[in-house]
C-alpha cells in the first residue's frame, strides 16, 4: 500500500531529504505546516537534520544546494523563516550570511529581496547576522538600501562596529572605518580622561565589551584580583598599555569581548570555544558564565598569549620566530628543556603528595597530555596545539590551584613550582617586564597601585555532593587524566570523559552512601582527600576498570551520539548506562562500596561527638541562656559544622580539648563558619558568617556573651561580625 503525502513528508523529512520534501510540498503546499507526533514541523525537522551551516571545517557544513531549496520552501511560511532551527538553535534567516559567505552575492540577491520584501523588519536583523558572518556583499547591499542601518544596534545593544570588531575577520571592520569614520571614532576609544595616568585595571575594564552588562562586576572583581598578585602585573601593565590608542586603519589596538554564554560562538562565527585571542584581528573573547576562578584562569591565560605576541610579535611561544633554517637561540633551547623536564615528572607520584606545587606540575603535565591527545585524534603534527598553551597554562593553573585573593600562596607555587612554572617567572615576566618599560605608551599607566590588603582566609571547604565531589576526585587524580576523545569537552584542561567515567563507577555509590549517613553539608579537604586515599580507588583493580569504562564511553559516543554536542550523561540512554556500569567488576563494585560506606560513616560519627562536645562545652560557659532558644541552637550548629571543617582528622574531638581549643579558636579568628553548605566551586574563597543581619549578629553576640569568663565582649563580637 502506498503511504500517505502526511507520512510521506515526516520519512523524508526524519532523512534530511530536502528535495523530496519540496517535491511533495509542490504536490500539497499545506503539508509544510503538518505537525508530527512530536510537534515539529517538516521543516522544523529537516533543518535540525542539517550540519552546522557555519561550522568553521567545510567537511561539516550542510550542503548549500540544500539549504537553498530549503529557504524557497519557507517562503510558503514566514514564520518557518524564523521558528525552525538548527541543532545549533539558529534559524534560516540567521544562518543566510553566513552560510552564503564567499559565494556570488547575485547568486543569493533575489532571495534577499524577497524576504525582505515579505517581511521589511528583516532587514536590520539580515544587516547584524551579516557583520557577525563578515559578509561584506551583503553588509554593502544593504546599507545601500538604507544607509541609516549603520546607527541601528542589536538587541544586546551593540553598535554595527563593535559587532564588527568582535565577529569579524576584518573586511567589514575596515569597511566601516573608511566609508563611517564618524561613527567609528565615537565606538573606537576608551572613555577615560587621560590628562593623568590611569591604573591598568581601570583601562582594562574601559576595553571591555559584555553582551551581558550583569557580567561586569564579576569581571572587574576578577581583574582587581588577578592585578593584586605581583607576578600577574608585567602581563596586565603590557596589556593595558596597548588598550590606550583609538582602535583605527592600520592601528588595530586590542578589544575584549564577554559572551553571555560559557562559550564565545555568540559573538563570533569563527569559534565556539571557552575563549581565544585573535592575533590578526587583535581581538580577545571569552565566554563570561562560569566559575569565577575558571573565568579568572582564562583571562589571565588569554593576557599571556597576547603579552607574548606584544614582547615576541609571537603569541604562541615566548621568542621571537625564526627562519626555518635558522639555528634556534638559547631562549627556544631553554624553554624546551623546561617543557621537557615537565612533562617527564611523574603523574603518578605527584597526586598522592598534598604539596601545592607538585600539584601544579601534575595540572600542567595533564594539560600538556590533553593537547597531544587531540594532535593524535585529528591527525595533526605533534605541538601543532600543544606548542602553543604551554607557557599561558602556567599563570592558568596557578590561579586554579592557588588562591587569587592571597598572593602568598601563588608566590608559594612560583617559588618551587618546577621548570615551567621558573621560565615563566624568570624569564617570560622579566622580558614582558621590559617590554612594558620600553613602551612609548608606558606614560599613560599608573604603576603606583599599592597591593590591597588580603582579608581573612577560612580554610578550604567542599560542599557535600556526588557532582563535586567527583569533580574533586578528577582533579586530583592526574594518573588517570588520559586527555578525552570528547574533543569538545574540556573544562579548564580536564577533559570531562575522565569526570563522566568517575561518575559512571562510583557516582551511585556516593549518592547512596550520602543518603544513607545523612551527612553534613559541607566537609572540609581532608575528609575529601581521605576518600581519594581509600585502598580501593589506589588499587590497581580500579585502574583497569575505570580505563575499560573511558574507552567504552569514547565509544559509544562515537557510534551512537556523535550529535551530542557537548556530550554529557545526561545523553546516555539508561540501556547504554546499564551496560558501561556492568564492565565494573562486581568484587570491585563490592568493594568500593564498602570503602565508600565507612568513609561516609566515618564523617557521621565525627558529627555526632561534636554534636555532644559542643553541647557539653557551651552549656559549660552559657549558664542561665536559654539553650532551647532558635538563635542558641544556630549558633550551636555553626560552630559544629565549623569545627568539622576545621580540626584536622587526626584531632581528637572530645570535650576536653574542645574546653582548651574552642575559644582560642574564637579569638584569633581562625574559625570557618559555614552557612547552608555553600562552597565557590572547590577551592574557591567563602567568607560566611551566621548571618550578617544586625539583629542575628546580636544575637549571636549575647549567646557567645554568655561564656565570658573564658571569650569576654570584644573577642566575641569579633567573631560574629569579622566573618561577615
Amino acid at each position: 500500500m502506498q503511504r500517505m503525502p502526511a507520512v510521506n513528508i515526516h520519512v523524508a523529512a526524519a532523512a534530511g531529504d530536502v528535495k523530496r520534501v519540496a517535491e511533495i510540498l509542490s504536490d500539497d503546499a499545506s503539508l509544510i505546516n503538518l505537525a508530527d507526533e512530536d510537534g515539529k514541523t517538516p521543516i522544523q525537522v529537516v533543518l535540525a537534520r542539517l550540519a552546522d551551516l557555519d561550522s568553521q571545517n567545510p567537511n561539516d557544513r550542510a550542503n548549500i544546494e540544500k539549504y537553498l531549496i530549503l529557504l524557497h520552501m519557507l517562503f510558503d511560511s514566514p514564520k518557518a523563516i524564523f521558528s525552525a532551527v538548527n541543532k545549533g538553535g539558529k534559524s534560516a534567516a540567521e544562518m543566510l550570511p553566513v552560510v552564503m559567505y564567499g559565494h556570488d552575492f547575485r547568486s543569493y540577491q533575489r532571495l534577499i529581496d524577497i524576504m525582505i520584501e515579505r517581511n521589511p523588519k528583516l532587514m536590520v536583523d539580515l544587516f547584524h547576522k551579516a557583520i557577525y558572518a563578515d559578509n561584506i556583499d551583503l553588509v554593502q547591499y544593504l546599507l545601500e538600501k538604507n544607509r541609516d542601518l549603520i546607527h541601528m544596534r542589536d538587541a544586546r545593544g551593540f553598535s554595527p562596529y563593535t559587532l564588527s570588531v568582535a565577529a569579524s575577520a576584518g573586511k567589514v571592520e575596515l569597511l566601516f572605518q573608511k566609508v563611517f569614520p564618524d561613527e567609528v571614532t565615537r565606538e573606537a576609544s576608551l572613555r577615560l580622561d587621560f590628562s593623568s595616568a590611569q591604573t591598568a585595571p581601570a583601562i582594562i575594564k574601559a576595553a571591555i565589551t559584555y553582551e551581558d552588562e550583569s557580567f561586569r562586576m564579576k569581571f572587574e572583581n576578577i581583574i582587581d584580583d588577578l592585578y593584586n598578585h605581583p607576578e600577574f602585573r608585567p602581563t596586565m601593565d603590557l596589556v593595558a598599555s596597548s588598550l590606550v590608542e583609538k582602535r583605527e586603519p592600520g592601528n588595530k589596538v586590542i578589544r575584549i569581548f564577554i559572551a553571555a554564554a560559557d562559550n564565545i560562538s555568540g559573538l563570533t562565527p569563527k569559534s565556539s570555544g571557552f575563549g581565544d585571542y585573535d592575533t590578526q584581528e587583535n581581538v580577545l573573547r571569552l565566554g563570561g558564565s562560569r566559575d569565577e576562578k575558571i573565568l579568572a584562569g582564562t583571562l589571565i591565560h588569554e593576557f599571556t598569549h597576547l603579552a607574548a605576541q606584544l614582547t615576541y610579535g609571537n603569541d604562541t611561544i615566548p621568542y621571537p620566530r625564526r627562519q626555518p633554517t635558522a639555528p634556534p637561540s638559547n631562549q627556544e633551547i631553554l624553554y624546551k628543556r623546561a617543557i621537557d623536564d615537565t612533562v617527564n615528572l611523574s603523574t603518578s607520584r605527584l597526586f598522592v603528595s598534598e604539596a601545592m606545587e607538585m600539584k601544579l606540575n601534575a595540572l600542567l603535565v595533564s594539560r600538556m597530555e590533553s593537547y597531544r591527545s587531540k594532535e593524535q585524534s585529528r591527525s595533526l603534527p605533534p605541538g601543532t596545539l600543544s606548542d602553543p598553551e604551554y607557557l599561558v597554562s602556567v599563570p592558568q593553573a596557578m590561579v586554579l590551584y592557588g588562591n587569587i585573593r592571597e598572593s602568598a600562596t601563588l608566590s608559594a607555587l612560583e617559588s618551587r613550582g618546577g621548570p615551567l612554572v621558573s621560565f615563566w617567572r624568570d624569564v617570560f615576566n622579566v622580558e614582558v617586564q621590559a617590554a612594558f618599560m620600553h613602551s612609548p605608551l608606558r606614560k599613560f599607566i599608573d604603576t603606583n597601585v599599592p597591593f590591597r590588603p588580603v582579608d581573612f582566609q577560612p580554610p578550604e571547604i567542599l560542599t557535600v555532593n556526588t557532582d563535586m565531589i567527583t569533580r574533586f576526585v578528577c582533579e586530583r587524580r592526574f594518573d588517570l587524566a588520559y586527555g578525552g576523545e570528547l574533543m569538545e569537552g574540556y573544562h579548564e584542561g580536564f577533559p570531562l570523559q575522565n569526570r563522566m567515567t568517575q561518575q559512571i563507577i562510583i557516582g551511585n555509590l556516593l549518592d547512596e552512601a550520602i543518603a544513607r549517613c545523612l551527612m553534613p553539608d559541607t566537609m572540609s579537604l581532608a575528609q575529601a582527600n581521605a576518600l581519594i586515599n581509600l585502598p580501593i580507588l589506589q588499587s590497581q583493580e580500579y585502574s583497569v576498570a575505570y580505563k575499560t569504562v573511558w574507552n567504552a564511553l569514547s565509544d559509544l559516543r562515537n557510534s551512537k551520539y556523535r550529535d551530542a554536542n557537548p556530550f554529557t550523561l545526561d545523553h546516555v540512554s539508561k540501556g547504554d548506562m546499564k551496560k558501561l556500569q556492568s564492565l565494573i567488576p562486581g568484587e570491585l563494585r563490592e568493594q568500593l562500596s564498602k570503602e565508600i560506606r565507612l568513609w561516609s560513616e566515618s564523617s557521621q560519627d565525627r558529627i555526632r561527638v561534636l554534636e555532644k562536645t559542643v553541647d557539653a562545652v557551651l552549656k559549660t560557659y552559657a549558664k542561665g541562656y536559654a539553650f532551647e532558644s532558635k538563635p542558641f541552637q544556630k549558633l550551636k550548629f555553626a560552630l559544629i559544622e565549623s569545627l568539622n571543617v576545621n580540626l584536622p582528622l587526626s584531632v581528637p574531638v572530645d570535650r576536653q580539648f574542645l574546653k582548651e581549643v574552642l575559644p582560642q579558636m574564637l579569638k584569633d579568628h581562625s574559625l570557618l563558619v559555614p552557612s547552608g553548605g555553600k562552597s565557590r566551586g572547590l577551592f574557591g574563597r567563602e567568607t560566611l558568617s551566621i548571618n550578617s543581619d544586625k539583629t542575628r549578629v546580636d544575637t549571636a553576640v549575647k549567646s557567645l556573651m554568655a561564656a565570658k569568663p573564658v571569650l569576654g565582649e570584644k573577642e566575641a563580637r569579633a567573631f560574629t561580625i569579622n566573618h561577615a
